[in-house]
């Protein structure tokens, strides 16, 4: 008997569910905010690194091609985006009307419309905080891979 009124009073008793409410509900919100902040972190990568890229676009038009090499874009957009320069791609090109030439430097032929390309490509990646909760098809290795891309016809 003495039992029964003692489970009830423990029953009735309020003190420390705060407690136990917050020990269930702490982890689940420390979980969104991980994941927010890891959204937001990955965002603001992919944004510096597509910024780094049209830098390096804005770098040529001002610059002119013909006084900046492809190495030293290359270079300019790796310390932009703080990626080694194996992460850079620099392509240039020259079209005569349409037609992909072998050459930068070449010429078209008298009467053919002239147009000199220049891209830049940057590959990086982002490691989250809860990468290893990533799924392996989103994150391999636990990172996330992403690539800014700008391009430019200079002529």
């Amino acid at each position: 008997m003495r039992a029964m009124g003692l489970l009830a009073h423990l029953a009735r008793d309020q003190r420390g569910s705060s407690v136990v409410e917050t020990a269930i509900i702490m982890p689940t919100l420390l979980m969104l905010m991980s994941g927010a902040s890891d959204l937001a972190m990955g965002f603001w990568t992919k944004l510096q690194t597509q910024q780094a890229t049209a830098r390096s676009i804005e770098l040529a038009n001002v610059g002119g091609l013909e006084k900046l090499s492809p190495d030293d874009l290359k270079a300019e957009a790796a310390a932009a985006a703080k990626v080694p320069a194996g992460n850079v791609t620099v392509q240039r090109w020259l079209e005569c009307d349409g037609a992909t030439q072998p050459l930068f430097e070449g010429t078209c032929a008298e009467g053919q419309v002239v147009g000199r390309y220049v891209s830049v490509r940057i590959t990086n990646s982002y490691k989250p905080i809860l990468g290893a909760l990533l799924p392996a098809k989103v994150a391999p290795g636990g990172k996330i891979e992403f690539q800014g891309f700008s391009s430019l016809r200079l002529q």
